[in-house]
């Protein structure tokens, strides 16, 4: 199946233009950043809506399993793009990337997840996510499938007894089956705030 890369990159940039926090804070805004991160972490989540109003998302391969984001939480799609390694971060940090003058740390959700699969360097999609509380940050994956609209009583919970590595980041599960992603609870991950400072 091929992607439809214009319908992808409007329905994202509509989404973006709904949106009215800007996502790069400054300086000042950091403190609160933690702050929002920790009691990002402690909320529990919303009772699912029983207004019929569909989730929209966009879809995507893990190894051979089929993750989703939802589409407010993502700021823009890049076809396969050079990753430049960095360093001294977590193994689930690929590097760095540049896009809309920015540096963004790239983390490969198949090692974030645990997922075994095997992956190409510099072949896999970037998507950026976004998140009111705690800015952005950019993920790797290995394939683009296409964007869904999924009825809220078809997503069930999780189950504790899935692989441990990913049941906190998990927002619900369908049918088919499609794994949503909780987009803010990654972007709150602590293990995401690398030290820049290395020492000797």
């Amino acid at each position: 199946m091929s992607v439809n890369w214009n319908r992808i990159y409007q329905q994202l940039e509509t989404a973006r233009r709904n949106q009215t926090v800007d996502f790069s804070p400054d300086e000042a805004a950091q403190k609160q950043q933690l702050l929002a991160r920790a009691e990002l972490l402690a909320r529990r989540p919303p009772e699912s809506s029983d207004s019929g109003e569909q989730l929209e998302v966009l879809t995507f391969l893990l190894g051979d399993e089929t993750f989703a984001i939802a589409l407010a939480h993502i700021r823009t799609v890049y076809p396969p793009t050079p990753i430049t390694p960095v360093p001294c971060t977590p193994s689930f940090i690929q590097g760095i990337i540049q896009a809309h003058g920015k540096l963004y740390s790239v983390v490969d959700l198949k090692k974030f997840f645990k997922i075994t699969a095997h992956t190409t360097p510099n072949t896999q999609t970037i998507i950026i996510l976004q998140s009111h509380a705690t800015g952005e940050l950019a993920v790797s994956v290995d394939k683009i499938i296409t964007m869904r609209s999924i009825p809220p009583a078809a997503i069930q919970p999780a189950l504790s007894a899935a692989n441990s590595a990913r049941t906190d980041y998990i927002r619900g599960i369908t049918n088919d089956p499609l794994v949503i992603i909780d987009a803010p609870r990654i972007l709150a991950d602590q293990r995401l705030v690398v030290d820049e400072e290395v020492t000797g």
